[in-house]
C-alpha cells in the first residue's frame, strides 16, 4: 500500500521527484503525533494503577493505628489517627469522563487528632533507575465534594531502606469531575548514596490533609489510571490487560488455593509447591480462614483454627505444613482446596 502525502502517494512523488521539504514537514512523525495515535507501551512504572486487581480483597476499613496491604493490590494503606478511619473500596467507573473499567475509593471519616497521618502507599522496586532523572506522575481523580489531598515521593535505601528521602508535599486540587492530574518531580542523584538490598521508590498519597490540626473529615476521593514515567510530560495513560497487571502483582502476592500432599500426623497435612510467577523474595504465608483438606472428595477435614506453617522458603517455592486437624489417616493423600464455601485460602506475601 503506497504511503500517502497530502494527498499524493509518497511512491509517486520519489519517482517524479516532486517531494520536496514542504511535504516531509507536513506529515513529520512527531513524539504528540505518536502519543495521539498508538500506545507507547512500557512506560508505566506503577502496577495496577487502573485498579483492576484486588487478590485480597476489594475493600478494608482501617481504624487507629492500622497499616498494611488488605485491599487492592500494591497498595499500603495506614490509619494512624485516634478518631479517623480510612476506607478503600475498589468501584466500578460509569465512564463519566474517565478511560477506565476500575478505580479505587478512598473514604475519609470520623475526627482526627492533631498530628495524624492517613495514607496509602504505592513502591516501586529499585532506586537506581531514578537517579538522576526527572519522573512525571498523572492519574483520573474527582471526589464528592470539591477538596484537597496532598502527595509526596520517598526513596527509600540504605540497610534494609532504613535510609529515606522525600520531596515536599504537593498540593491536588480536586473537583466533582474526573479531571487528569499531572506533576513532573526534579531529579535526584543517587550515585553517591550506599544501596542496600531492600530500596524502593514510593508513592504517597495523604488522604488526609493540613497535617497537624484538629478536624472533622468525612468524603470520597476516587483515582485511577495512576502512571509514573520519566521524563517531565505526561503522556497517555498505559492501558494493559487483567492477565497482564494480575501476573505482575503476583511478584509480591499470591493465593494459594489448591494442592495436593500427605498427612504427616492425624492432625496435620504437607507439602510443597512452586510459585508462578517467581515471587520477589521468600514468602510469609496467612491463613485467612479454617482451611480444609479432603480425602477422595468423600471426606472433609476442616482446621479446628487458622494455622499454616511454611518452611524451606525461597522465591521460587516452598514446603507447607497445615495443622489442626483432627481424625487424618498419616501416609494417606489429602487435597486442600480454598475454593470451598466457608473455607479460608492461603496468602503468600513478599511485599516491599
Amino acid at each position: 500500500m503506497a504511503v500517502v502525502i497530502n494527498g499524493t502517494t509518497g511512491i509517486d512523488k520519489v519517482q517524479d521527484g516532486s517531494i520536496g521539504t514542504a511535504d516531509i514537514a507536513a506529515d513529520a512523525i512527531t513524539t504528540p503525533k505518536i502519543a495521539d495515535t498508538v500506545n507507547l507501551g512500557r512506560r508505566n512504572l506503577v502496577i495496577n494503577g487502573a485498579m483492576q486487581v484486588a487478590q485480597r480483597g476489594t475493600s478494608h476499613t482501617y481504624s487507629n493505628n492500622q497499616s498494611g496491604y488488605h485491599s487492592l493490590d500494591r497498595i499500603y494503606s495506614a490509619c494512624f489517627s485516634s478518631g479517623g478511619t480510612l476506607a478503600l473500596s475498589q468501584q466500578h467507573a460509569g465512564h463519566d469522563g474517565v478511560d477506565a473499567p476500575k478505580f479505587l475509593r478512598a473514604t475519609t471519616a470520623g475526627t482526627e487528632g492533631a498530628g495524624a497521618t492517613v495514607y496509602s502507599q504505592h513502591s516501586i522496586e529499585g532506586i537506581e533507575q531514578f537517579s538522576n532523572k526527572q519522573v512525571t506522575i498523572s492519574f483520573m481523580v474527582k471526589a464528592n465534594a470539591s477538596t484537597t489531598f496532598q502527595l509526596r515521593r520517598e526513596y527509600y535505601y540504605g540497610s534494609g531502606g532504613t535510609s529515606t528521602e522525600y520531596s515536599g508535599f504537593v498540593d491536588v486540587p480536586v473537583t466533582t469531575s474526573w479531571t487528569k492530574f499531572t506533576h513532573t518531580f526534579s531529579a535526584v542523584d543517587f550515585s553517591s548514596k550506599t544501596i542496600g538490598s531492600s530500596n524502593y521508590y514510593s508513592l504517597m498519597f495523604y488522604w488526609s490533609t493540613n497535617q497537624g490540626s484538629n478536624k472533622v473529615r468525612d468524603g470520597n476521593i476516587d483515582i485511577t489510571n495512576i502512571q509514573l514515567e520519566f521524563g517531565d510530560t505526561a503522556t497517555p495513560f498505559e492501558h494493559r490487560s487483567y492477565g497482564e497487571e494480575l501476573s505482575a502483582c503476583q511478584r509480591y502476592c499470591q493465593l494459594l488455593t489448591a494442592a495436593a500432599g500427605f498427612a504427616s500426623s492425624t492432625s496435620a497435612v504437607e507439602f510443597g509447591i512452586g510459585f508462578y510467577p517467581e515471587m520477589r523474595g521468600a514468602p510469609s504465608a496467612a491463613a485467612t480462614a479454617a482451611l480444609i483438606v479432603e480425602r477422595h472428595n468423600i471426606t472433609a477435614y476442616t482446621q479446628s483454627s487458622a494455622a499454616v506453617t511454611i518452611v524451606h522458603s525461597t522465591s521460587r517455592g516452598a514446603k507447607f505444613t497445615i495443622s489442626n486437624f483432627s481424625g487424618l489417616t498419616a501416609g494417606n493423600g489429602y487435597t486442600y482446596s480454598g475454593y470451598q464455601s466457608g473455607s479460608g485460602h492461603i496468602v503468600l506475601t513478599a511485599e516491599l
